[in-house]
């Protein structure tokens, strides 16, 4: 029992005095709304430490919370490790208007979309039940296909075309179905024979459109670059105003 008694006293001595270490709480983002930024269209493979390492503003890091989703969880996530969504909140309002000129700075291969947190979340960086409530807008494939449907409908075509024929129409290239469209019209106008199937000579005509396609689409500054260059090497024979 002396050993015992001995034991105790000398295990309740090594013991910690004072009170219980606590565990230390993440920083919250209330009332922050004002020093939070948006970031967007981030690379996958992008972690927090990254993301804050390219918003540092004098030697001051932001917080950083990225949004995962259920595609970023799980067997299946494949080296996602987040929506490509994130939330940066700066310690003042100027950092974050500092970090703000940042956008377009390169994070894992991907340039940063940075926007200031708008009305559509609340102060703890979350969307407010109205904002998740609105409908979003139209992606501009669903405004394409709309489009083309009105296009269709105006040419006549609504009820010479089948189902298969429209959904071809509707994941083509705009100009390129719009031409098809004209085309069968014209060509039924006409009392052509090659348009006894309007539906078939439409996919005829898409899939031929298909193959002459070029492989790349230069970019409007590109075009401009070399309608210059081309104007500079003849300007007596090609001026701007004839390209245009």
């Amino acid at each position: 029992r002396a050993r015992e008694a001995s034991w105790l006293v000398t295990a309740q001595a090594a013991a910690p005095t004072g009170a219980p270490t606590k565990k230390k709480k993440k920083p919250r983002w209330r009332n922050q709304k004002t020093a939070t930024l948006v970031v967007r269209q981030l690379a996958y493979a992008a972690t927090e430490r990254d993301v804050a390492a390219a918003l540092t503003v004098d030697g001051r890091a932001p917080t950083i919370r990225l949004v995962r989703d259920a595609a970023s969880q799980g067997d299946g996530a494949a080296g996602r490790e987040h929506a490509g969504l994130a939330y940066a909140v700066f310690s003042t309002e100027a950092d974050a208007a500092a970090a703000l000129r940042k956008e377009g700075e390169l994070v894992a291969g991907r340039k940063l979309r940075l926007s200031k947190l708008d009305d559509d979340h609340d102060a703890s960086g979350r969307r407010t039940a109205e904002a998740k409530a609105r409908p979003r807008p139209a992606a501009p494939d669903a405004e394409k296909a709309a489009a083309i449907d009105a296009y269709v409908a105006a040419r006549g075509l609504d009820e010479t075309l089948d189902d298969g024929a429209k959904a071809a129409l509707r994941a083509a290239d705009y100009g390129v179905a719009t031409r098809t469209c004209r085309d069968v019209a014209k060509k039924l106008a006409a009392g052509d024979a090659a348009v006894a199937n309007p539906s078939a000579y439409a996919l005829g005509v898409l899939a031929r459109a298909a193959r002459e396609a070029p492989a790349f689409r230069l970019a409007a500054a590109q075009v401009d670059a070399l309608v210059e260059a081309a104007t500079a090497r003849a300007p007596t024979l090609l001026a701007r105003a004839d390209v245009d």
